[in-house]
């Protein structure tokens, strides 16, 4: 897996302090019940965040923000990625693969979401309900990579799905499948 340098650790803490203890950092209270500690330019690469900062002004710095369903492993994970992302800067616009080699994000989030199906399926729900667009991209492709060429009968057993589809949704799948990898899918 990939090595944290350190950042990560220096951008959330678990909290044993009064929320909102400094003015650059957030305090969010998860669904089990615990705390972290976020430095807000971090926190701020979740959109919803963001706006929520910007509504609550500073306010925001004197309590904690409940994240309802959001448990602390996986929020942990994403404060991770954009701890990652938000010191490498935005990807460029114009998809250069030199701003890869450079950076080596590309090997990085591939190893990052080498976590077990679970993780990441909340990895994603939690990306698509902050608003961290770059994570949820990632999450989505990882899953699409999951899926290519394979037929129904495989992606059910890949994902463990239970019901059996009706024909209609395995013609639906074959669909999707065809238009979003290309004609030869």
């Amino acid at each position: 897996m990939h090595s944290d340098n350190g950042s990560t650790s220096q951008a959330l803490t678990n909290t044993y302090q009064s929320p909102g203890r400094l003015k650059n950092q957030l305090t969010f209270e998860c669904a089990d019940g615990e705390t972290i500690v976020v430095d807000r330019d971090i926190a701020e690469a979740s959109t919803l965040i963001e706006g929520m900062v910007g509504d609550l002004g500073e306010e925001a710095f004197g309590h904690s923000i409940s994240i309802p369903g959001v448990h602390i492993a996986v929020l942990k994970k994403v404060i991770e990625w954009c701890t990652r992302h938000r010191q490498n800067g935005p990807r460029p616009k114009d998809g250069s693969d030199l701003w890869k080699e450079i950076t080596g994000v590309d090997l990085w989030d591939r190893e990052f979401v080498q976590v077990d199906q679970e993780m990441l399926f909340e990895i994603l729900r939690v990306a698509d309900y902050l608003h961290v667009k770059g994570l949820l991209d990632l999450c989505i492709e990882t899953v699409a990579h999951m899926m290519k060429g394979k037929s129904p009968e495989e992606i059910r057993k890949i994902f463990n799905i239970q019901k059996d589809l009706t024909g209609e949704e395995e013609q639906q799948i074959r669909c999707e499948n065809r238009w979003f990898y290309g004609a030869g899918a």
